[in-house]
């Protein structure tokens, strides 16, 4: 009985040692690979190391967005005591001047990892890095700043919380902007603390090149200042304004008002964010009568000193009516111009054909992208001729029943004062890489030649006279030449026009 006894207790301990046995022969010979490698992953990562994005300079090199070094910190929950918890929050609540419980609240629960605070800048926490407590830990990053805050906004964009450009040149460059992410085989111990990286396997990150504007500071300091006044002037909801050099179609200052802060993107809605500059439509109203006569000028349908009668004020056209604000009588084709009358050009227009007039609307680039470096851009809205009422060409001589942005109507007038000549709005002047060679230079592009030199020179000598005594002498400047034309346009709400 006892050798039976016996011999079963040295059969189950055979069966015992055989069994591990066969399970270390599995987990050495048969698994150990797959085995080793799901243990390193335990304790190896491979962590992305964010590149830096290119910088943003004004045309004369003055620092519009840059980056900042930060921290973002974490506790893992599993493995914080309450000691840990509570002098956490007391450090956080200092460094954001926020509650205690705030942060106490944030370390609620188990087995998980919470983040305390994101995007801290480095200067700030130096002391936060040097504490050593179970599950706190941080992983440094890179944030996007703008110095001069909402300068510039909607030229420049932002950068979302994953570090990619939205609206702006941010959006619209961001492949040269961003740069090429690097990667650290980093191994960390039980608590996520990091024991070493692995130089061998680690990638470096490639910073983003750099863009130089066309974009002048000082002048997107004023334009913005003259546009704020304005909308508080006139109790406006907003405003808009762009500042071209004619001559290249460079772009020197562009504004929304009011603009927004892209360092705190979020706390404005995606209207306020807006470049409505390229986005936006809407009727140009007497500032188009400059392109219709440009366009009767240059096919000689027309002279400054031709003589139309401006009905008092009042026209009957086609069974509508058309209208001046003032009653007036003769009128110069010049004085058409210099008084803004509706009447005046409404029967002007009539001496050139549909399909010509067309043809010169296109050529000054409405009803077509202008192709500015912007993500967004519209094109606007101008019927085809085969489309136009009796009433059509007449209501579009002085801009209506045709829809334009406000980047499209800078672009044909700079045409219209510079010889004749159409240019694509240019907003970047260079691509620089991180060294400082330039890898692209841009230059003004000529899309077409528009109207004639001749005809250039004596539209703006009708503009000068719009300020000179016409309904714009509100721009005059004794020291300076200047010339433009008013407009006014109505709101369309509720398919009728607004006198408001």
């Amino acid at each position: 009985m006892n050798k039976s006894r016996a011999f079963l207790v040295l059969l189950g301990v055979i069966t015992f040692f055989t069994l591990i046995i066969i399970k270390l022969v599995d987990i050495q010979l048969v698994r150990g690979n797959d085995l080793k490698y799901l243990a390193e992953r335990q304790q190896m990562k491979i962590e992305q190391m964010q590149a830096e994005r290119g910088l943003i300079y004004d045309r004369n090199n003055v620092l519009l967005a840059y980056n900042k070094n930060d921290a973002t910190f974490y506790l893992d929950l599993s493995q914080a005591k309450d000691n840990t918890k509570k002098i956490l929050a007391e450090k956080f609540s200092k460094l954001l001047n926020k509650d205690v419980q705030f942060f106490l609240s944030k370390m609620k629960g188990e087995n998980k990892t919470n983040t305390l605070a994101q995007h801290i800048s480095l200067s700030d926490v130096e002391d936060l890095l040097k504490l050593d407590l179970p599950g706190f830990y941080y992983i440094k990053g890179i944030s996007r700043k703008y110095y001069y805050k909402s300068l510039a906004s909607h030229v420049l964009g932002y950068v979302n919380s994953e570090y990619k450009g939205i609206n702006g040149i941010a959006n619209y460059f961001n492949k040269d902007l961003a740069g090429i992410n690097g990667q650290n085989f980093v191994e960390r111990d039980a608590t996520g603390k990091i024991i070493t990286i692995k130089e061998d396997k680690t990638n470096s990150a490639v910073p983003g090149n750099n863009l130089i504007l066309t974009i002048d500071k000082n002048y997107q300091e004023i334009l913005e200042d003259e546009l704020a006044k304005g909308v508080a002037k006139y109790s406006g909801n907003y405003s808009l304004g762009i500042i071209m050099d004619p001559n290249n179609g460079q772009i020197l200052a562009m504004a929304n008002s009011p603009g927004y802060d892209p360092n705190t993107y979020w706390d404005f809605n995606d209207d306020k964010r807006k470049n409505k500059t390229i986005t936006d439509t809407y009727e140009p109203g007497s500032t188009f009568k400059s392109i219709t006569i440009a366009a009767l000028l240059d096919q000689n349908l027309v002279n400054e000193t031709d003589k139309v009668f401006a009905e008092n004020g009042k026209y009957k056209f086609s069974n509508t009516y058309v209208t001046d604000t003032h009653k007036l009588g003769w009128l110069t084709a010049s004085e058409v111009i210099k008084y803004s009358s509706n009447i005046g050009i409404a029967k002007l227009v009539q001496k050139i054909d549909n399909e010509t007039y067309y043809k010169y609307l296109r050529g000054f680039g409405f009803g077509n992208y202008t192709s500015i470096t912007l993500p967004g851009e519209v094109k606007g809205t101008l019927k085809q001729p085969d489309t136009w009422t009796k009433i059509t060409k007449e209501f579009m001589s002085f801009g209506y029943e045709i829809a334009v942005t406000p980047i499209q109507l800078i672009s044909a007038y700079s045409a219209i004062v510079n010889g004749g000549l159409l240019y694509k709005p240019q907003l970047i002047k260079n691509i620089i890489d991180p060294s400082g060679n330039i890898i692209y230079n841009f230059s003004p592009e000529l899309v077409r030649t528009v109207i004639s030199k001749k005809t250039s020179y004596r539209v703006r000598e009708i503009l000068a006279e719009v300020v000179d005594g016409g309904t714009g002498e509100n721009a005059r400047i004794d020291f300076m030449n200047v010339g433009g034309k008013t407009g006014t346009s109505q709101r369309l709400i509720n398919g009728k026009y607004s006198k408001e």
